[in-house]
């Protein structure tokens, strides 16, 4: 009995393991390198599963697999680019796999890292897979068209007109065609270089390096924004009516945000200075070539909620006048009335002489709430005058300091529920996301003046006030029309440098403006 329950098992054993054998089936194969040479290490597993070989000095390997496996074999070497391989109905399988060294042009092995490309909001981004890369373009486009609505009679030559009519030009521009290409090139350390090609020229916008110690602090080098108040240092994607004033010099700063507050330091030299500017400087040898500038912002806020945002903010600025085709130590102010198609500049200081160091002050508040939005600005400017040099009599010079000032507000209410999200780290109002497929509509008004008048320094660049109605739709985050109606109220020393005939209270007029922007 005992003899039978053996022969029982053994025989039990024998067909286990014939059935086993039967679900099973070997895979053989040689991998080699382009050159026919064979490869050692290589590890070829069963792709879902723990089943590993790896190849011998001959490069030969061997691996069990499900007899009825549709799976593939994937090849792996630290020195070679992986390869997949289905084995439907192969037993025997030899592979040649590339090298993945490759070199610079200068001969140096470089290290590899592949990347993923996809649309993020429209941005082209490649990326890798471990995130310690990434790289992508920022396109901008802005279209701009206006009609203005001044007191010149175009039925009337120009000898029928009143000697203080005054013709502002109509039409369209491209205000901006910007091209950007920005680099995440390891965790702490990104590079960009921006540049511009409206009016048919190249400016150099933002070229810098930077340095994150931890998510907040960081380091910059290169021509960027001085950190000096909330319109300069929001980008012209997320500004609400058409125009702003960017101020980028090249120079280094540090940057350092809290959930309370955010803050910015740097020391500045010139713009990034074109052939023109260049060629004044070479004429002009004074010693004193480069002018310096130490700038500084703080914006503190009261509430940092998701819906709920104020935040109150100083800056200033300490900077010695640039040397310009008006010569040294003088500072020309002029501006436009937020509008560019028209290149008539109406408040212009033309060059006030005899300039020391320049002294700029800010003060900001921002405010939303949902889908409303406030923010103003005040700034003044001082000229700090006084004489140059120690040999020259400057007696019956005017030499007093000179000041200018002016502010903005502007509210904005977006009609279906959407909002214009606010970035704590740096202090601005960004990007606004459309719930909805068709888009979103942003009504706006916004009030601003500025003062180029002193009457102690015989400064009359002229005072200005500008009341703007706009609507916005934002067809997607980055696709957007924008339609502005202003109204420009001068004073009688707004007449430019060129002292234009303008009417007793000053020149005052309309303009409706349109802006098509797309960004990708």
């Amino acid at each position: 009995m005992k003899r039978m329950k053996n022969l029982l098992i053994v025989a039990l054993l024998l067909t286990f393991s014939t059935v086993i054998m039967a679900q099973t089936r070997t895979v053989n194969g040689k991998i080699t390198n382009a050159d026919g040479a064979p490869i050692s290490a290589v590890k070829v597993s069963l792709k879902g599963t723990t089943t590993v070989a790896e190849t011998n000095s001959e490069g030969i390997y061997s691996l069990d697999v499900d007899a009825k496996s549709t799976e593939a074999l994937i090849f792996t070497h630290p020195d070679y680019d992986e390869m997949e391989v289905v084995i439907i109905g192969k037993s025997y399988l030899e592979v040649s796999l590339s090298s993945n060294v490759r070199y610079n042009q200068y001969g140096q092995e470089v290290k590899r890292n592949s990347l993923l490309s996809e649309s993020r909001d429209g941005i082209v981004t490649f990326e890798s897979k471990d995130k310690s890369f990434k790289f992508w373009t920022d396109v901008r486009l802005n279209v701009d068209f206006t009609k203005h609505f001044d007191n010149y009679d175009n039925d009337l030559s120009a000898a029928g007109n009143e000697t203080d009519a005054i013709q502002l030009s109509d039409g369209g521009n491209i205000r901006r065609a910007r091209i950007a290409f920005k680099a995440q090139v390891s965790e702490k350390w990104y590079g960009e270089v921006d540049f511009d090609f409206r009016d048919l020229e190249i400016d150099i916008n933002d070229l810098y390096l930077k340095y994150s110690a931890n998510e907040n602090f960081d380091i910059k080098v290169g021509h960027f924004r001085e950190p000096f108040g909330m319109m300069t240092n929001t980008t012209s994607r997320y500004v609400t009516f058409s125009e702003m004033d960017p101020s980028r010099h090249v120079g280094i700063g540090a940057h350092y945000s809290h959930p309370r507050f955010a803050t910015g330091l740097g020391l500045f030299t010139d713009v990034a200075y074109g052939i023109a500017e260049k060629d004044i400087r070479r004429k002009t040898r004074t010693g004193t070539e480069s002018s310096w500038a130490v700038t500084g912002r703080l914006m503190g806020y009261a509430l940092n909620k998701e819906n709920l945002t104020l935040g109150i903010g100083v800056g200033g600025s300490y900077r010695t006048p640039q040397i310009t085709d008006e010569g040294s130590n003088t500072v020309r102010v002029r501006v436009n009335d937020e509008n560019r198609t028209s290149q008539k500049r109406f408040l212009d200081t033309d060059a006030v002489k005899y300039v020391k160091n320049i002294i700029l002050a800010n003060g900001e508040l921002a405010f939303a709430y949902n889908s409303f939005r406030l923010q103003g600005e005040y700034k003044i400017m001082i000229l700090d005058r006084g004489p140059i040099n120690t040999d020259i009599n400057y007696t019956g010079q005017n030499t007093n300091d000179a000041k200018y000032d002016g502010y903005y507000v502007e509210a904005s209410y977006y009609l279906f529920g959407d909002k214009q999200n606010f970035n704590y780290g740096d202090g601005e109002f960004t990007r606004v996301n459309p719930k909805s497929k068709r888009g979103t509509i942003e009504l706006a008004a916004r009030y601003s003046t500025i003062n180029l008048n002193d009457e102690k320094a015989e400064v009359y660049g002229g005072e200005g006030k500008i009341s703007t109605l706009g609507i916005t739709y934002w067809a997607k985050t980055n696709v957007r029309i924008i339609i502005n109606a202003a109204y420009v109220d001068h004073d009688k020393n707004a007449s430019s440098k060129y002292k234009w005939d303008v009417p007793a209270s000053g020149f005052d007029y309309m303009w409706i403006g349109t802006r098509f922007e797309i960004d990708f």
